[in-house]
């Protein structure tokens, strides 16, 4: 397996969570199988990480309004937010969060980071503060040091720049290696 699954970014999130402090969690999810499968990962997880779960919210993948969700999510006082919402309803969700002014960090699913989400919000400064787990080369070059290093050897491996997917697998086959 090369991407982590829905439970290893709950896990990682949670993690997150306790390691800040934080005691009350809510979450969005759509109501396809994959963010049904992650709705009951947060309440499964949750609880074991010491985290109240005092919102969940479900959208629908065709919906382009999100204010009710986001208004209860609010409500509801979280510390920390996870939106397991991607594509344009992610998006959507996001910059709704955004305009009401949501206090609480708001964690989302690492397939919701692409040029899409820079370009909606008008560059990746529009994202400044969110929060997703993601390999080390998933940003390629961006961020410098040992991560553009990383990138640059598997581009240079490959003889063309790597895709997303490309860095999963070469962050695999270095921890591999290292064991």
């Amino acid at each position: 397996k090369v991407a982590p699954s829905p439970r290893d970014q709950i896990v990682v999130l949670c993690q997150y969570a306790q390691k800040k402090g934080y005691k009350r969690l809510a979450s969005l999810h759509a109501q396809d199988t994959f963010g049904q499968a992650e709705s009951g990962y947060v309440r499964l997880l949750a609880p074991q990480y010491g985290l109240q779960l005092v919102d969940q919210e479900a959208i629908n993948n065709d919906e382009t309004n999100f204010t009710a969700q986001v208004v209860r999510i609010r409500a509801s006082n979280p510390d920390i937010i996870y939106s397991g919402a991607t594509g344009r309803p992610g998006i959507l969700v996001y910059k709704t969060f955004l305009q009401m002014k949501a206090a609480a960090p708001i964690a989302v699913q690492q397939a919701m980071v692409t040029k899409s989400l820079f370009d909606a919000l008008g560059g990746p400064d529009g994202a400044n503060g969110m929060l997703t787990p993601s390999q080390i080369g998933a940003f390629g070059p961006v961020f410098g040091g040992a991560t553009a290093k990383l990138y640059d050897e598997l581009r240079e491996a490959l003889g063309r720049p790597p895709v997303y997917l490309n860095t999963f697998g070469y962050d695999v086959g270095l921890i591999t290696e290292a064991a």
